[in-house]
């Protein structure tokens, strides 16, 4: 079912990929995603030391998939938490941002203010609104 609906976006002009890794394998399609809440709990229990653990779920995202599925998942603490973490080599690999909780349009200019920050053009990178 999911591939028959998806074979069926793939003709709209918007539709850009699918985080489903096995359907943009098989539909050559582009494969999008982001890391679960889990990811970043489970480097939480496991890093050595809970202050660089969200740095090395990052790290470890990129280690696993370092050219694809690069959307960053941004509110497992707190955006803020998430951005002094967020630094040039991270934000210049990964290929954007998720959003699934609190103000979007806060959480957009944070992002936005962020990427300048760093020197990166904003409009080279992907946001993601998820609820």
């Amino acid at each position: 079912m999911q591939q028959a609906i998806v074979k069926r976006l793939q003709q709209e002009s918007w539709f850009v990929g699918t985080s489903n890794y096995d359907l943009a394998r098989r539909l050559a399609l582009t494969p999008m995603g982001t890391q679960a809440h889990e990811w970043f709990q489970a480097h939480q229990q496991i890093s050595p030391d809970l202050a660089t653990s969200q740095r090395a779920a990052l790290a470890a995202w990129l280690n696993e998939y370092p050219d694809q599925l690069g959307i960053a998942l941004t509110d497992c603490i707190t955006m803020d938490a998430f951005l002094r973490d967020f630094g040039i080599e991270f934000a210049s690999r990964y290929q954007g941002l998720r959003h699934d909780s609190g103000d979007p349009v806060a959480w957009g200019e944070k992002a936005i203010a962020h990427y300048e920050k760093l020197g990166i053009d904003p409009l080279t990178k992907n946001a993601g609104l998820f609820r």
